[in-house]
């Protein structure tokens, strides 16, 4: 046994959201991602980089007494013997590989007894060609997987590299974020959450929430070309940027379709810059709330330049003591302050955010562009409404929104309202009251 500790913020908000689960639950928090090597190496090599990669990072040996529910603490061991297989893949395609990937995502790590976090070697030809990983969001977010992808891709190339680098403990950030030091941001963040849910205390319709078969937790996708070509156009000619417009189009679907103008909603905010633990492997994300007004007759651009401005002062107020927060909704309404009662969005670009693996290619056929289809939803908890939109960092993207206890033509047509609003905002010309 290592050292002991208290969780991180970001820790502490993972291990809320699942630490009361059912265990049929218990898988939905987990990660997926499969790396392929830049060239096949002797399997003994992978598995020592993945064995490195173990040794430098503390959440990939770290185990999580919640015997006292109230103050979960993480337990670091110092020789961890990490769950690492290796698997012939000769005549394996693509998908299957996925597939076996998806089977091992669906099964749960008991976080107080095991490392949360599997990998499996993949041979052909008796050399390593991919990594297919698993782990538990409380180990790694997708900023977290992108270092490890880095580190693994120098401990190949340099076997003792990272065992050269500065040790670092992540209960030593905890303790950080806890000191008098950090206070003043704590404080900052609080007031802006009493803020925002102030501000969604206005008198504005909610989504009813049917009972029986419509109360199903699914996902609505649309696939398109178009709509993303509309929004690089317009993002080059206003100056805002592609997260602001597309939070503007979701905002304004929302309005249209769900009657609600007034809209709480909340983004991930990785909390990772500016930050002395940027090169830490943990889970940081935590969800930022903000408050979106949608008057009638608003354009996209001229709303996304209002939220640009209102996304980042949500995002500096990323870092909060959940506990804390959660005494504080309290005082509000449920229907203000449940964490699974609001819209959500995040936006992932490949090559630029999030875990290079964890992206799952698509094509977008011209004759599919822009129709709607649903999907089972693999992760159920969290926010009611979640719109996660995953571009290929070229010129196509995949818009999923999940939803939870609407009809599915509902999530399908906030998605067509997105897709069409950012079509027509890319149509229209130039005008003295649009910006250029």
């Amino acid at each position: 046994m290592g050292t002991s500790g208290p969780l991180t913020f970001g820790q502490l908000s993972v291990m809320r959201a699942v630490q009361d689960l059912p265990v049929e639950q218990w898988h939905e928090s987990n990660l997926r991602t499969l790396w392929t090597l830049p060239e096949p190496v002797p399997p003994t090599r992978a598995v020592n980089a993945l064995r490195a990669l173990c040794a430098r990072h503390v959440s990939l040996r770290t185990v999580y007494d919640i015997s006292e529910p109230t103050t979960p603490r993480q337990l670091v061991h110092e020789d961890a013997e990490p769950a690492i297989e290796v698997m012939r893949a000769d005549g394996v395609s693509d998908a299957e590989v996925r597939a076996l990937l998806a089977d091992s995502a669906a099964r749960p790590f008991t976080l107080w007894s095991e490392y949360a976090w599997r990998a499996v070697v993949l041979t052909r030809e008796g050399m390593a060609v991919q990594v297919a990983l698993v782990n538990h969001h409380v180990v790694a977010d997708g900023s977290a997987k992108q270092i490890l992808w880095e580190d693994m891709l120098t401990a190949l190339r340099e076997p003792d590299a990272l065992a050269a680098r500065k040790p670092y403990l992540l209960s030593e950030m905890a303790e950080q974020q806890r000191s008098d030091g950090f206070r003043g941001r704590l404080r900052a963040a609080e007031r802006h959450w009493e803020k925002t849910l102030t501000a969604s205390l206005v008198d504005a319709p909610k989504p009813e929430r049917p009972s029986g078969p419509q109360d199903e937790v699914f996902v609505a996708r649309l696939l398109s070309r178009r709509s993303r070509t509309a929004v690089e156009r317009v993002a080059a000619r206003s100056g805002v940027s592609m997260f602001a417009l597309l939070l503007a189009a979701y905002a304004q679907a929302v309005a249209e379709v769900q009657g609600v103008r007034s809209i709480p909603m909340r983004m991930v905010s990785s909390n990772r810059h500016g930050n002395p633990w940027t090169g830490h492997v943990t889970s940081m994300n935590q969800w930022v709330p903000t408050h979106v007004e949608v008057p009638a007759g608003t354009s996209v651009t001229a709303l996304a330049q209002r939220l640009g401005l209102r996304s980042l002062q949500a995002f500096r107020n990323g870092i909060f003591d959940l506990d804390a927060i959660d005494e504080m909704c309290g005082r509000f309404p449920a229907a203000i302050a449940s964490h699974d009662a609001v819209w959500s969005f995040n936006l992932i670009v490949k090559g630029v955010s999030g875990d290079p693996g964890s992206f799952e290619p698509f094509e977008v056929a011209e004759e599919d562009d822009g129709r709607i289809g649903y999907e089972s939803a693999f992760l159920t908890l969290g926010p009611r409404f979640y719109l996660r939109v995953m571009d290929d960092g070229a010129d196509a993207w995949a818009l999923r929104l999940r939803a939870r206890g609407v009809p599915r033509e509902t999530a399908g047509a906030i998605l067509r309202s997105v897709h069409e609003t950012l079509i027509a905002e890319g149509r229209a010309p130039v005008s003295a009251g649009r910006p250029a």
